[in-house]
């Protein structure tokens, strides 16, 4: 897997109409804090007691032959782009949405 110097790492959130957001190589206290300015825009925003998170590794190797490659832990992609993003993260956020709806039914 690649690295990327931390100042040079692509970053990206993902916020959906059904109340998930998904953040990649965003801080936990940054995460944070953009969840509370999120919520006050929103207008009905979940309480913390509710809130889910669920954490899923992507690494990026530039050097794989084919383009993806991904288990229930972690994907390994070519590079973090937002068609990547645009999948991972619906994946993400519909699970922990599909969760959560489960323990309240």
């Amino acid at each position: 897997a690649f690295f990327y110097p931390q100042s040079q790492q692509p970053r990206f959130i993902a916020i959906f109409r059904f109340g998930s957001m998904v953040f990649f190589n965003i801080s936990p206290k940054d995460a944070s804090s953009i969840l509370e300015q999120v919520k006050k825009q929103s207008s009905n925003p979940i309480s913390r007691s509710f809130e889910r998170k669920e954490h899923f590794e992507v690494a990026i190797s530039p050097q794989m032959e084919q383009d993806a490659h991904v288990t229930s832990d972690f994907a390994m992609v070519k590079e973090l782009n937002i068609n990547n993003v645009a999948v991972i993260s619906t994946i993400m956020a519909q699970t922990v949405a599909f969760d959560s709806y489960n323990d309240v039914v």
